[in-house]
């Protein structure tokens, strides 16, 4: 005999007037001005696919402003337990669109790209500097860079960026060790 799973609801952090379930659902408590919605126990929203995921619109009340989320990444905050901290959240059938969950789990960037490599999601992993299909620069001209403005802190980026084929802002974030932060140099 299968056991249904009942469905359970929790607050959504941040947004009050608002409850996720297990099952994926968002209820809203935002009343219409005549009270309806906390008389009736709140609104299931409805939502909307995005990027292959469901996502839904929450407002503030005070500042009416909106904020988009993912379904799954609220459910994972409510009812997944985080102890690693991971921050982001694999479906452990690749299925975006599955939100039970049983489907799914906290993870590392390294490891979500891994399983949708695994998947074939992905045509290639790139969670090492070395997989970059479409890198301008490799590793040692990374390391060159960085060496340079170690050297030279006064060399501009612009400079660097003409000697080396890219833009500003790629030199600057190589320095910044916003990107090729795994190579020690």
């Amino acid at each position: 005999m299968i056991q249904q799973m009942s469905e359970k609801w929790k607050n959504i952090d941040g947004f009050d007037n608002y409850q996720i379930s297990s099952f994926g659902r968002v209820k809203s408590f935002v009343g219409n001005g005549r009270g309806d919605i906390k008389r009736n126990k709140g609104k299931i929203l409805k939502n909307s696919i995005w990027k292959g995921h469901v996502k839904v619109e929450l407002h503030h009340i005070e500042g009416k402003k909106r904020k988009i989320f993912y379904v799954h990444r609220l459910i994972a905050i409510a009812f997944i337990p985080n102890p690693g901290e991971k921050p982001q959240i694999n479906h452990k059938d690749g299925n975006g669109l599955n939100n039970s969950i049983e489907n799914l789990e906290w993870c590392t960037n390294g490891e979500n790209q891994k399983h949708a490599y695994r998947l074939g999601l992905q045509l290639k992993p790139n969670f090492d500097e070395d997989n970059y299909p479409d890198a301008k620069l490799n590793k040692f001209q990374v390391a060159r860079i960085r060496l340079l403005r170690e050297i030279q802190p006064r060399l501009h980026y612009q400079k660097l960026a003409k000697l080396f084929g890219v833009c500003a802002g790629t030199i600057y974030n190589i320095c910044m060790r916003r990107t090729w932060y795994k190579l020690k140099t």
